[in-house]
């Protein structure tokens, strides 16, 4: 596929799982190789949170399988309060060691049911995550150890 075909892909106003695998792993290769990657997430009024990077087609992304809990968790330890649809964070996610770091997530395994989505233990709550293939995004593979750094802002 050209750069012009390529950069209209990223254009259009379809979301990340609308796309193609092909398409999918065109969105994926124009990422860049980053040890870190920063989003804002925020929770919505059913009590899952959501991320967007719309530069890589992603909007409105759920953390679900557990994910959803542990930023729960994690609101609540830094706040001291229940998290509610007004709730949002900067969220840090890593492949090496942050200076500040309010989790880890160990990589358990892959999930042969679904490729390319993978189980992990947080290190903190002792709870299990379950993260979808948009994680090849940001790594392919996914490391071994994901470095999570969480800041309040609302």
């Amino acid at each position: 596929m050209s750069i012009k075909e390529n950069t209209a892909l990223l254009e259009n106003n379809c979301s990340y799982w609308q796309l193609t695998d092909e398409e999918r792993a065109l969105v994926n290769a124009s990422a860049p190789d980053q040890d870190k990657w920063s989003f804002n997430m925020e929770r919505r009024d059913d009590g899952m949170w959501q991320f967007s990077m719309p530069e890589y087609k992603t909007h409105n992304e759920l953390l679900v399988g557990g994910t959803e809990q542990i930023m729960d968790d994690i609101y609540r330890s830094i706040s001291e309060v229940k998290p509610d649809r007004f709730s949002t964070m900067e969220v840090t996610v890593s492949r090496v060691p942050l200076e500040e770091q309010t989790t880890t997530f160990t990589k358990l395994r892959e999930d042969s049911k679904n490729p390319g989505s993978t189980y992990w233990l947080d290190e903190v709550t002792g709870k299990q995550a379950w993260l979808c293939p948009w994680l090849k995004l940001c790594w392919d593979p996914a490391p071994e150890l994901m470095y999570i750094h969480c800041e309040l802002t609302s």
